[in-house]
Order: C-alpha cells, then sequence, then structure tokens
C-alpha cells in the first residue's frame, strides 16, 4: 500500500487497441486481479468501494460509422450514447438507446438499452447484430445468431458477465415522423394525486407504442406543497398525440406545455435526469427470468468458469 492508501492492484489503464485489452486481461488474470471495464456512466454503486482491482478505461476505442445502404451502425466501446444522436438524425435513421448521454452505447445496451422511445424503436439489446469481445480466455470472438450463437445469445441476456466488448453493430430503421417528437408535460397539485393516478394507471392495459409517459413527484418551496409531473412523449404527428394530451386535461393541471422536438432536442431535456437500466436488488431471477438461469449457468461455465467477469450484477455458483 503506498501513501495514498492504494495497494499494487488499485490502478487504471488505457488501452489503445484490441491486442493491449487481451494483454491487460491475460496479465490479470494470471495475478488474481480483479477489473471493471467503464466508459462514461451516470453512477456507481456504493459497493465499489470495496472492491481492491483495475480500471479498465475503454475511452480510446472512440470509431463509429453509420452505414445507410444497410442501415447499420457499429461502434466502439468508447462512444458514448450523445455522440451518436445527431449523426444517426443528420442520416434520418434511428435505433434504441438509452436517454442519458454521457453513458456508454456499448454499456448502455448491455443493461438492456432502454429509453423514452423504446415502443417504437424496441430495446437497444434486441438491436445488436455483432459484438466483438475479448473473453475470460483472452481470445477475441465475434458473436452473432449466426456464428458463436451461444455467447451472442448470453451477451444479449447478462452482458457484462461473458467478456469486454470492444466493437458493436447494431441494426437501424428509418426515422419515425422526420425525427420529430410531441413532448408534453403538466404539473399537478399533490393533493390531487388520486386522479392522477387513475390517469396513468389507465394506460396500463393498452398503452400505444408510440407514446412513453414518465411521472415524477417534487416539493415546490415556493408553494410549500407536493406537485406530480406528467410528461408525454408522443414519437409521431402533433395530431395524433392530441387526444392523449388533452386527456391530461380533465385532471385540471397547474401547469402545462406541448412541444414540438427534434430528436437531438429531446434528449437534451432528457440528459440530466433520466437514467438507461432498472438493475436493483432484484436478484437473478428478475435480471434473466428463472426459466433462463440454467442456460446462462452452462455458458458462464462454457466461457467464463473462473468467473472473471463478476463485478456488476454476477451470476453466482449457486445459480
Amino acid at each position: 500500500m503506498d501513501e495514498l492508501g492504494y495497494t499494487d492492484k488499485d490502478r487504471a489503464i488505457k488501452p489503445a487497441i484490441e491486442n493491449d485489452v487481451q494483454e491487460i486481461v491475460k496479465i490479470a488474470n494470471a495475478n488474481g486481479i480483479s477489473f471493471l471495464t467503464p466508459n462514461g456512466g451516470h453512477g456507481a454503486g456504493i459497493g465499489y468501494a470495496d472492491i481492491s482491482g483495475m480500471v479498465i478505461n475503454l475511452s480510446k476505442f472512440y470509431t463509429f460509422s453509420i452505414d445507410v445502404n444497410r442501415n447499420e451502425l457499429t461502434v466502439g466501446a468508447g462512444v458514448l450514447i450523445g455522440d451518436l444522436i445527431q449523426p444517426l438524425y443528420d442520416a434520418g435513421l434511428a435505433g434504441p438507446h438509452g436517454n442519458e448521454a454521457f453513458v456508454g452505447m456499448i454499456g448502455a445496451t448491455l443493461s438492456g438499452g432502454i429509453g423514452v422511445g423504446r415502443g417504437v424503436l424496441d430495446l437497444g439489446v434486441d438491436s445488436l447484430k455483432f459484438v466483438r469481445l475479448v473473453t475470460a480466455a483472452e481470445n477475441m470472438v465475434t458473436a452473432s445468431s449466426t456464428s458463436q450463437s451461444e455467447l451472442f445469445w448470453a451477451v444479449r441476456g447478462a452482458g457484462a458477465n461473458f467478456g469486454i466488448i470492444l466493437s458493436a453493430t447494431f441494426e437501424l430503421q428509418n426515422q419515425i415522423n422526420e425525427g420529430n417528437i410531441v413532448q408534453g408535460s403538466s404539473i399537478f397539485a399533490g393533493a390531487d394525486n388520486s386522479s392522477v393516478f387513475e390517469l396513468y394507471k389507465s394506460f396500463d392495459e393498452d398503452l400505444p407504442d408510440e407514446l412513453a409517459i414518465t411521472l415524477g413527484l417534487s416539493y415546490n418551496q415556493t408553494r410549500e406543497a407536493s406537485e406530480i409531473q406528467l410528461t408525454y412523449y408522443y414519437f409521431g404527428p402533433q395530431s395524433e398525440a392530441q387526444p392523449y394530451l388533452d386527456a391530461v386535461q380533465v385532471s385540471n393541471p397547474l401547469t402545462g406545455s406541448i412541444s414540438v422536438l427534434t430528436t437531438p432536442q429531446l434528449y437534451q431535456r432528457l440528459e440530466n435526469w433520466e437514467c438507461t437500466t432498472a438493475y436493483g436488488d432484484e436478484g437473478p431471477a428478475a435480471w434473466w427470468l428463472a426459466a433462463n438461469l440454467p442456460k446462462i449457468r452452462l455458458s458462464k461455465a462454457l466461457w467464463d468458469p473462473k468467473h472473471l467477469f463478476r463485478v456488476t450484477n454476477p451470476i453466482p455458483d449457486w445459480l
């Protein structure tokens, strides 16, 4: 341990090429050094303070390309979501991803790739076509639905438990409504919570694919009262969104606004308060579905028998 309290295993390294990553994994594996490979992010669990190991920073893998003829996006591990929003918009294409600009595109995808456009764009993990990764055996592997398909299945379900993904290729689709989204935002008095919650609940069974709704609670210091904010995002023309926006007025909001935003404008608004994952304390059966656990366990035994990739949402031995 040095004068700053770090042990010889508490270090960070920034590889520049794929072979660097292979060598780092080889050395770490041989010396029993735990490691984590972040790029971007929007927070960290307090449990990381108890982990002694090495950070492999992937920010140098900053390359991406958009193939407008094949409707494909290929990104390196150093690319953030915010790097892609304007180029995709300019190309007239769209793909699923999270809402926070400073989160890595690949990392967010491995946690599902959940964003406000998931109704029409699906989940980020479902748009994955290929991944190129370093496995626990220090091998460089390309996995897809037709090559190393079991590993590809595992990556799309349990993400970072199976290797360090250095690049990924996604399927894209044409923009909806020329890349314009209708946003309606209303604030209600906390005392009106019953009618607001009933309105929110009314979409439980028949929420249109084009519509996403968020509900937030806050305290207004000026009014000295609680408030409820209901925000609608409609991926289509305002004429189609209007009936849903009109329904909000029945609950008598204190304030309300309607905007038609370009895709870059929307994600600029979302940047500071949305997150991309829903992982918590639910456990493996909730994260990956109980029926999938035996298959995940077998894949883990094949591709990472020493549990080298285990820091975040690990697959335990007893699975």
